[in-house]
């Protein structure tokens, strides 16, 4: 129901009724007035509680608010929904020569393209030969960013080096958090605003399906060594326009250099067409 609907609803919730029973038992005008001043005075408050309830619960409603990106090609199974969608996710996120550089062993894969590892080691490593962690300094890849903490944290990023010198605080495990609440309570956890799934249809069929839900964005992360803080560069950004324009970089697709919306790009083509009224985006399938 429309907000600006709720009040006439109620109004005539009450007055009809009202009304119908004045007629039925053949109440004077003097009665049925005081009947319904009387009703109303009780009902009135009943109404504004409910009223403000409604707007509360339709404003959650609007605040939780998503789009969908549903798939075209139905699959025989969930599991092959599933598949068909997670592929996806698996080569945004760690796929060979998009992700990741192609790795020189076959049980070795290359560099990664995105900026969180050259900023974590830039943090403990700085310099160009990087003599503790045995990996040059990439020049064309920004190191005072943290794009992939948008799609949830935590994320654990493992690094092999040559071995930590004495006194130096080893970067083989850190962990990326979201920064601390207004409270300055540690936060954990932050569930990724992409829910990817299968969907069954009625036919026993399923269709991958991508939902973004409307959050707050993220403004802030910090990196963690089991409980030690660490210090971050003085300027750390999750989403720039820079992101999207270094070389091989997998955001190129977000002009606003945005994880999400590049991954969201990725999964489109010009086969896409919005869907009037439920707010979603069909796309054929795209094999990366």
């Amino acid at each position: 129901m429309r907000r600006s609907w709720f009040p006439l609803v109620f109004l005539a919730a009450v007055t009809l009724p009202l009304a119908f029973a004045g007629r039925l038992y053949s109440l004077d005008d003097y009665t049925r007035a005081v009947l319904l001043g009387a009703t109303l005075v009780v009902l009135i408050p009943f109404g504004l509680y409910a009223w403000s309830l409604h707007n509360e619960l339709t404003s959650r409603r609007e605040r939780l608010h998503c789009f969908g990106l549903m798939s075209q090609t139905k699959n025989r199974s969930g599991v092959d929904a599933w598949n068909q969608v997670i592929s996806l996710w698996r080569h945004f996120r760690q796929g060979e020569r998009f992700a990741r550089n192609a790795g020189q062993q076959p049980n070795r894969p290359g560099r990664s393209r995105y900026p969180e590892p050259e900023t974590l080691r830039e943090m403990r490593d700085s310099g160009a030969d990087r003599g503790v962690s045995g990996h040059p300094r990439l020049p064309h890849i920004p190191v005072d960013a943290f794009p992939r903490a948008e799609l949830g944290l935590p994320i654990v990023f493992h690094f092999q080096g040559r071995g930590e010198p004495p006194g130096k605080v080893s970067f083989s495990d850190l962990t990326l958090y979201p920064s601390p609440g207004n409270r300055g309570d540690r936060r954990d956890r932050m569930a990724s605003p992409l829910i990817l799934k299968p969907l069954m249809l009625a036919d026993g069929q399923a269709v991958p399906l991508i939902l973004r839900l409307a959050t707050v964005p993220l403004s802030a992360v910090e990196v963690r060594r089991g409980d030690t803080v660490m210090q971050l560069p003085p300027k750390t950004v999750i989403r720039d326009g820079r992101l999207a324009t270094y070389r091989d970089s997998p955001l190129a697709k977000s002009p606003a250099g945005s994880a999400i919306e590049a991954f969201l790009a990725l999964v489109r083509d010009p086969g896409f067409v919005r869907q009037a009224g439920a707010s979603t985006v069909a796309f054929k399938e795209v094999k990366p």
